[in-house]
């Protein structure tokens, strides 16, 4: 939660005030800003993942389970382990 006020008002005061004032250190500061894109990337490639199971399932007229979407998918060369296509289409 600090760090996202930081973040949000980097631009109007100095991290090193914020941080100063906020008792955390600039250090984590800038590791959870990091971290913060990579899982604003890994959010986007689990996003395009879903939208291909989705079409993969529609495609196959909604009659698929886990299992032969799974192979489906593995046919059509798309990276996913057989859990992940059980939490998506849960």
């Amino acid at each position: 939660m600090k760090y996202e006020a930081i973040h949000r008002y980097r631009s109007e005061f100095s991290v090193a005030k914020m941080c100063e004032v906020l008792n955390v250190r600039q250090s984590g500061y800038y590791q959870w800003f990091k971290g913060e894109k990579r899982r604003q990337a890994r959010a986007k490639q689990e996003l395009a993942l879903i939208r291909i199971v989705e079409q993969t399932f529609l495609e196959t007229k909604q009659t698929y389970g886990y299992r032969r979407l799974f192979e489906a998918l593995i046919q059509k060369e798309v990276r996913i382990s057989r859990y992940k296509v059980i939490k998506i289409m849960r």
